[in-house]
């Protein structure tokens, strides 16, 4: 018999570094599940404390700071709420990053590490440089890039009039037969595993 305290995530606020750490489960004693990793850092201003959510069904919180549930969720998120006041010709740089590891200590690792300015900055170098070689390998030009991207905009996108039908989509890629969790294999999210093969997504704003 499953238990269903499996299907839940661990979720943990570290507040002092500005993210939020979360974990499945294991669903067998040998299994090492991943540890996701949600930052937020912010350079350059003064901005208010930061404020947490990871449990999806707590109260909506439109203004002001969220409610800093954390621990086992069914329906978890990752939310970082921070108000920043610019004066007049002020400007500032907002950080969001979200990655994985194999281990906390490694999401924690990594934490510290972007939280740093100068690290965020040369992530997105790498990344320029990696991209460049990587369409010199491809033989693809600068409008084939403009292309794929509007291509993974319509498949990652989350409005549902440009995604194809969950039902058709996930019996495709998953099979017919159920998982045991849900009637449907699409809908059910515990069935997906996370795609470990980058170790994580760097975004950055600048006001």
């Amino acid at each position: 018999m499953r238990s269903p305290g499996r299907h839940f995530l661990q979720t943990e606020i570290l507040a002092e570094r500005g993210a939020i750490l979360g974990t499945r489960r294991p669903a067998r004693l040998d299994e090492t599940a991943p540890w996701l990793l949600n930052l937020m850092a912010m350079h350059g201003a003064a901005a208010g404390d930061a404020s947490y959510e990871t449990d999806g069904t707590a109260p909506s919180v439109a203004t002001g700071p969220l409610g800093g549930h954390a621990g086992l969720v069914a329906d978890p998120v990752c939310a970082i709420r921070r108000v920043l006041t610019l004066a007049p010709g002020e400007e500032a740089v907002v950080d969001l990053v979200l990655g994985v590891a194999a281990t906390r200590d490694e999401a924690v690792r990594l934490a510290d590490k972007y939280r740093a300015r100068v690290q965020a900055e040369r992530a997105f170098d790498l990344a320029w440089t990696h991209s460049q070689a990587l369409l010199r390998q491809l033989g693809a030009a600068e409008a084939d890039t403009r292309l794929y991207a509007r291509l993974a905009g319509a498949v990652l996108y989350p409005e549902r009039a440009l995604r194809a039908d969950p039902t058709s989509s996930g019996a495709a890629a998953r099979g017919a037969t159920g998982c045991g969790h849900m009637r449907s294999r699409a809908s059910c999210r515990w069935c997906w595993p996370m795609c470990a093969t980058a170790p994580g997504w760097h975004w950055r704003a600048s006001w």
